[in-house]
C-alpha cells in the first residue's frame, strides 16, 4: 500500500503542494500527468494492458511497425493499387467474392485470362473446338459421339463401318487373320463362288463328313492321293473280285500282331527289372585310406575337372603366407602329383567354375593379416571392382605359359570372407561371397552385408552389379538354383547383439519384384548349412536343406537339423523341419552318390576323436546313419568326389598346426570302396519279324 506526503503552503497565488500523492509529483502535475482535456505531447512510452477505445479520430504522423497506415494500407471503399508481389499463406488462398478483373494482356502463370471467354470450353454451349488436342488419360463421353470427319484415319459413318446387328452390303476385299467361325443358330449364304468353286453344287455332289444316317450315291471315280482308313466298311467285291476271306486272313494278322506287342511289352519289365537288380548289386562297403599330404593349416579342398583331367587344390590358412598347392591325378600311377604351384599367399576356400572358354579358380581370403606378416597377396590387386577390408580373388587358368597355372585376373572387395561360391545364373556368372567380419574402431562387426558379384561378358568381368544380403558373421554360403532361380543360403555364425543364437537366412530369387525374398531359419552358433538335391524316383527329385548347428553353450551337443523344401507351399512355409540328428560336434557337411546310386550326407565332427558321420537317405525325407569315419585331429573340412572310371573318394583338409597334445597330422584321401557283381543286362533279343504280315 502507497502512502502519500504532501506539504501545503497557501501563498498569494493559491496553494502550493509540495510532495507526492499516490507517487505523483503533484508539483510538476501539468507535465507528469494525461488529461482528458487540453492538447498534449506524450514523450515517453506507455503501454495498454486492456483495450483502447477512441471516440474520435486518430491523426497518425509517424508509422505503426514501419507501415504508413494512411497511405501504405488497402482500404474498403476505394480503389487501390497493390504493388509488389501478395503470397497467402492460408489454406484457403484468396477468396474473391465479387468479379475479379484483368487488363487485356496481364496472365495469371503465363495465361492470358482476357481470353478465357473465347478459348475456353464451357460446359454447356455448342463450341467449336480449334488446334490438335493430346489427352494423356482415357476420354469417355457420357452421351453419342458425332465425327464428321474420321478416327485414326478411318471413317465410322455407318455405311463404312461393319456392324453386329442390320443389313449391310460389304464392298472390298476383308482378309481374316484368324478362322471365320459362323455361329450354328445362322446359316451362311454364299450367292457366288468360294476360291472360284460354286459351293452351291458343292453341297448338293460333295463326300459329306460325319453323317451316320445320310446315304450318298458316288457318281464319279475318286482317286485318293493317300492311303485312305475306313472304319466298318461293308464291301463284297473289288473288281468283281470277293475279299471276304482276304478280310479273314487280316483279322487273324491283327490278332497276332497284338500278341507280339504283348511280348514286346514283357521284355521292356524284364529289362526294367534288370537294371534295378543291377544297381541293388552293388552295394556301399567301407571306406580305405588312399593319400596323404602334409600342408601347413589346410582349411579346404577343392575338386574339379578340366580337359578330361582331375585336379585337387588344397586351400591354406591365410596368415601362413603358404601358396596353395595343386594336384592332379596320374591315370597311370593312380596318384596324384603336384603340377603347379597357386599364388595364393594362403587362402581359406575356393570354388572352380568356366565362362567364356576359359577355367577360373575364385579363392577367398580370411585376412586381414597381422602387420608383421610377410604375406603379400593384397600387393597384386587387378582390376578392382566393390569395396571392402580384404578381397577374393579370382584368377584364370593360363595355358600359354611355360607352366601352365592359374594367374591373378580380377579382384572383389570383401570383409574377411570365410567362403566362396561360384554359380551359373542364365547368360551370367556370378561369385557369392560369405563375410565374416569386419573392424570398426579397433572392434569386431559381424552384422555386415555378405554380397554376390555377377558378370555378363568375359572382356568385362565382374562389375558393380552386386547384390547385398544382410548376415551375421557368415562362415559358409551353399546356392542352388531352382527353375533358373537362385536360392542362396548363409550360415549366420554370431550376431552382435544376439549372440550366436540367431537366425541363418535363405534368400530366394522372386522373378515379380526383381529381388530376393528372405526366409529364416532358428540357428545356433551355425557352423554350415547345405542344399541336397536327392532323385527319389527316375522321375522326380526332392530338395532337402540342412544346417549344422555347433551350439556354443558349454556342454550342449551340436544337432543337424534337416528341413524339406517346398516352393509350392501355399501356407509361406516351405521350410519344413523333417528331423535332427545329434553329433557331438558339427562343423562341415556335404552330399556325395556314390556307385549303389544312393545319395549320402556327410557330417565332420571336429571332436578330439574326430570322425565322418556318414548318413544314407533311405526315402521319404529320412536319413540313416551307415557307417563313421575316423579322421585326423583338427579336421576342419570335407570333400567328397568323383573320378570318373576311378571311382568316390572323400578328401579331408587338416589345420595340422602341431601341439602338445596331438601329433601332427595330415590332410587324407580316402576312396570309398562298394562290392558286388553287375547282373547280366540281357534283354529280349526275340526276332518279331515272323509276326510281321
Amino acid at each position: 500500500m502507497s502512502q502519500s506526503v504532501m506539504l501545503l503552503l497557501l501563498t498569494r497565488l493559491g496553494f502550493i503542494f509540495i510532495g507526492l500523492v499516490n507517487e505523483v509529483d503533484l508539483f510538476d502535475y501539468n507535465n507528469t500527468v494525461m488529461r482528458t482535456v487540453d492538447d498534449q505531447t506524450i514523450t515517453a512510452m506507455h503501454r495498454y494492458t486492456d483495450t483502447v477505445i477512441v471516440s474520435g479520430d486518430v491523426t497518425l504522423t509517424e508509422l505503426i511497425d514501419g507501415v504508413d497506415l494512411s497511405d501504405d494500407t488497402m482500404q474498403h471503399n476505394t480503389n487501390n493499387t497493390l504493388t509488389g508481389t501478395k503470397s497467402f499463406l492460408n489454406d484457403l488462398g484468396l477468396n474473391v467474392i465479387g468479379d475479379v478483373t484483368f487488363d487485356s494482356g496481364k496472365t495469371v502463370h503465363g495465361v492470358d485470362v482476357s481470353q478465357w471467354v473465347v478459348d475456353s470450353v464451357k460446359h454447356y454451349s455448342d463450341m467449336v473446338i480449334n488446334g490438335f488436342k493430346t489427352f494423356q488419360a482415357d476420354v469417355t463421353f457420357a452421351g453419342n459421339l458425332t465425327v464428321a470427319g474420321g478416327l485414326a484415319g478411318v471413317s465410322f459413318a455407318p455405311d463404312t463401318v461393319l456392324t453386329l446387328s442390320g443389313d449391310q452390303t460389304i464392298s472390298g476385299s476383308k482378309t481374316f487373320l484368324q478362322t471365320l467361325v459362323v455361329d450354328g443358330s445362322c446359316n451362311l449364304q454364299v450367292t457366288g463362288t468360294v476360291d472360284g468353286i460354286n459351293v452351291t453344287y458343292v453341297g448338293e455332289k460333295a463326300l459329306l463328313y460325319d453323317k451316320n444316317e445320310t446315304t450318298q450315291i458316288m457318281e464319279r471315280q475318286i482317286n485318293f492321293l493317300a492311303p485312305p482308313y475306313f472304319g466298318n466298311t461293308s464291301i463284297e467285291t473289288i473288281n468283281g473280285i470277293n475279299i471276304s476271306y482276304i478280310i479273314e486272313e487280316i483279322e487273324n494278322g491283327s490278332n497276332i500282331s497284338i500278341f507280339g506287342d504283348r511280348l514286346k511289352q514283357q521284355c521292356d519289365v524284364l529289362s526294367d527289372m534288370s537294371e534295378a537288380m543291377n544297381n541293388s548289386a552293388i552295394i556301399f562297403k567301407h571306406v580305405e585310406d588312399f593319400a596323404t599330404f602334409y600342408a601347413s593349416k589346410g582349411r579346404s579342398w577343392t575338386h574339379f575337372s578340366m580337359e578330361n583331367d582331375d585336379f585337387l587344390v588344397l586351400a591354406t590358412d591365410s596368415t601362413d603366407c603358404t601358396d596353395s598347392s595343386m594336384y592332379m591325378y596320374n591315370k597311370t600311377t593312380n596318384w596324384f602329383n603336384v603340377v603347379a604351384p597357386l599364388k595364393t599367399q594362403g587362402a581359406e576356400s575356393m570354388d572352380y567354375f568356366e565362362f567364356g572358354g576359359s577355367s577360373f579358380l575364385a579363392v577367398a581370403f580370411k585376412g586381414p593379416v597381422p602387420s608383421s606378416s610377410t604375406c603379400n597377396f593384397d600387393s597384386t590387386i587387378r582390376n578392382p571392382v566393390g569395396a571392402g577390408s580384404s578381397y577374393v580373388q579370382v584368377f584364370r587358368f593360363d595355358s600359354t605359359l611355360a607352366t601352365p597355372q592359374f594367374v591373378l585376373w580380377q579382384s572383389l572387395g570383401a570383409d574377411n570372407p570365410n567362403h566362396v561360391k561360384a554359380f551359373k545364373w542364365g547368360l551370367k556368372q556370378c561369385i557369392v561371397i560369405a563375410n565374416y567380419f569386419t573392424f570398426v574402431d579397433g572392434k569386431y562387426i559381424t552384422n555386415i552385408d555378405s554380397k554376390a558379384y555377377c558378370m555378363e561378358d568375359f572382356e568385362t568381368g565382374f562389375t558393380s552389379e552386386t547384390y547385398d544380403f544382410p548376415t551375421y558373421g557368415a562362415v559358409k554360403v551353399d546356392v542352388l538354383l531352382v527353375e533358373d532361380k537362385p536360392h542362396i543360403s548363409f550360415a549366420n555364425n554370431y550376431h552382435a547383439h544376439e549372440g550366436h543364437l540367431t537366425s541363418s537366412h535363405v534368400y530366394i530369387w522372386n522373378t515379380d519384384t526383381m529381388s530376393f525374398d528372405s526366409f529364416a531359419l532358428a540357428t545356433d552358433a551355425c557352423m554350415d548349412i547345405l542344399f541336397m538335391e536327392i532323385n527319389v524316383t527316375p522321375y522326380s527329385k526332392k530338395i532337402f536343406f540342412a544346417t549344422a548347428n555347433h551350439r556354443a553353450m558349454l556342454g550342449a551337443i551340436s544337432v543337424v537339423d534337416i528341413y524339406e523344401y517346398n516352393s509350392d507351399s501355399t501356407s509361406g512355409d516351405v521350410f519344413q523341419l523333417k528331423m535332427s540328428v545329434n553329433v557331438p560336434g558339427a562343423v562341415h557337411l556335404s552330399q556325395m552318390v556314390l556307385a549303389d546310386g544312393y545319395s549320402y550326407m556327410l557330417i565332420l565332427d571336429e571332436e578330439r576323436s574326430q570322425k565322418i558321420h556318414m548318413y544314407k537317405f533311405t526315402g521319404k525325407g529320412s536319413f540313416q546313419e551307415v557307417t563313421q569315419l575316423a579322421v585326423s585331429y583338427k579336421s576342419v573340412g570335407v570333400t567328397p568326389f568323383i573320378i570318373e572310371g576311378v571311382g568316390s573318394f572323400v578328401a579331408t583338409a587338416t589345420d595340422n598346426t602341431p601341439n602338445s597334445m596331438m601329433a601332427h597330422k595330415g590332410s587324407d584321401i580316402f576312396k570309398v570302396v562298394t562290392e558286388g557283381d553287375t547282373l547280366s543286362a540281357a534283354t529280349c533279343m526275340m526276332d518279331y519279324s515272323f509276326l510281321d504280315v
